[in-house]
C-alpha cells in the first residue's frame, strides 16, 4: 500500500475525519472477531452506494441482502490491487478506542470474506 500511495497515517486519518468529508471503511477479513482493516476514502459511500447497506454501524455479514453492497465496496475501495481507498495504519494504543473514534466519522463496515470465498470457488471450478 505504501508503494502505491494508498497508506494513511493515523494523524492524517484523524484530520480527515474532523473535516467531515469522506468515509471510513471497516473491513472484516473473517468472522467479526477475526482480522480487521481500516480504510479511508474521500467519497461519501452512503450517499453514492448503488446497493442497500447496513446503517448505524450494524453489521450484516450473515444477511444476504447486504452482500451486493459488501462486494461493491470491496471491488471499488478495499481491493488491494485496484481499490480507491487508503489503508489506515492504526497505532496499537489507538485500537482499544477505535469504536469510539469511528462513532465520530462517517463509517461503513464490510466483509471481504464472502467475495474471497466466491473467488476461490471460481478458481476451483476453472
Amino acid at each position: 500500500m505504501k508503494n502505491t500511495g494508498r497508506l494513511m497515517e493515523w494523524q492524517e486519518f484523524k484530520q480527515a475525519g474532523v473535516s467531515g468529508g469522506g468515509t471510513a471503511i471497516g473491513e472484516y477479513l473473517s468472522i467479526p472477531k477475526g482480522p480487521f482493516r481500516l480504510w479511508w476514502t474521500a467519497d461519501d459511500i452512503q450517499g453514492t452506494a448503488p446497493h442497500k447497506w447496513p446503517q448505524e454501524m450494524t453489521e450484516g455479514w450473515l444477511d444476504s441482502e447486504f452482500q451486493p453492497f459488501f462486494k461493491w465496496c470491496y471491488l471499488r475501495y478495499t481491493n488491494a490491487e485496484c481499490g480507491l481507498a487508503r489503508l489506515v495504519r492504526v497505532p496499537e494504543e489507538q485500537k482499544r478506542e477505535l469504536r469510539k473514534t469511528l462513532a465520530d466519522v462517517r463509517y461503513v463496515s464490510i466483509d471481504s470474506f464472502h467475495p474471497r470465498r466466491e473467488e476461490k470457488l471460481q478458481e476451483i471450478r476453472s
